[in-house]
C-alpha cells in the first residue's frame, strides 16, 4: 500500500476479525478486514480509531471506525507551542507517536497532525490545571478561617 502512500489503521481490541474450528486442532484465526487511509485523510481524522466489533457467536467481527472530524478556527494567540510542554513527559509522546504513525507524509503533514494533537492535549492540562487551581484555593481559604487553640497563643 506504501506506493499509494496509504497506511493501515490501528486496530483496537482482538486483532483477529474471523475464526474457524474455535475449541479444535485446526482453530485458526486471521485477520481479513483492515482499513487504509491516506495522510491527508490522516490529518484531518487523526482520533479515529478502528475497533473490532468481537459478536459473540458469529465466526466474523465487523470493525468499526469511529470518525473525529477535527475542526479549527482561525488560529489564535493561545494555540501556540509553550516551552513548559517540554518538561510534561507526554508532550514528547504525542510528537513521538505522531511520527511513528505517519510514516511517510510530507513534514508539513506531521508537523500540522502534531500541533492539532498538542492543542487538544493542551486543552486536557489546561482544564485540569483550572480544576486544579480552584480545588486549592477553596481548600487555602478553608485553612485561612480555620482557628485552632494553637492560632490563639
Amino acid at each position: 500500500m506504501l506506493d499509494y502512500a496509504l497506511y493501515e489503521l490501528e486496530l483496537h481490541g482482538q486483532q483477529f476479525t474471523w475464526e474457524r474450528c474455535r475449541g479444535t486442532s485446526r482453530w485458526v484465526e486471521v485477520r481479513l478486514d483492515r482499513a487504509f487511509a491516506n495522510s491527508i485523510w490522516m490529518s484531518k481524522f487523526y482520533s479515529a480509531k478502528l475497533f473490532n466489533l468481537n459478536f459473540g457467536h458469529s465466526d466474523h467481527w465487523p470493525i468499526f471506525l469511529d470518525l473525529v472530524l477535527q475542526t479549527r478556527g482561525r488560529r489564535n494567540k493561545t494555540s501556540r507551542f509553550k516551552n513548559v510542554w517540554l518538561k510534561e513527559e507526554m508532550c514528547g509522546l504525542i510528537v513521538q507517536d505522531t511520527w511513528i504513525l505517519l510514516q511517510g507524509p510530507s513534514i508539513n503533514v506531521k508537523v500540522a497532525t502534531c500541533r492539532h494533537r498538542l492543542m487538544d492535549w493542551r486543552g486536557e492540562i489546561t482544564g485540569s490545571f483550572k480544576a486544579r487551581i480552584a480545588a486549592t484555593q477553596v481548600a487555602i481559604k478553608k485553612l485561612q478561617d480555620r482557628r485552632d487553640e494553637v492560632s490563639y497563643q
